[in-house]
């Protein structure tokens, strides 16, 4: 097995660690819409080097439309942000 599938198991291991308190915390809810969740989007990327990307507070979970036509499409910067802003009016997030 090369390092890679390594390294790329224990990011899905970490972030299967937190999934239920993720889905527990936005109440099963896509935090832009409401709409029952469906994906568990990462506010920072996964690629970065962060010692917290998957911490409770660079998660969130969100239905297909906006994971996929918002959140990744061409407004992708602007709705980072404003899930951070959303994360931190309800839970008190730091970013």
């Amino acid at each position: 097995m090369n390092k890679r599938s390594t390294k790329q198991k224990k990011k899905d291991y970490e972030l299967e660690k937190i999934r239920p308190q993720v889905i527990e915390r936005d109440h099963k809810q896509c935090v832009l819409c409401g709409k029952p969740y469906q994906e568990i989007h990462h506010i920072s990327y996964r690629s970065s080097s962060s010692l917290h990307q998957h911490a409770l507070n660079n998660v969130c979970c969100l239905c297909w439309e906006c994971h996929r036509l918002r959140v990744h499409g061409v407004e992708s910067k602007a709705y980072r942000e404003l899930l951070k802003k959303i994360l931190n009016d309800r839970y008190g997030y730091e970013y």
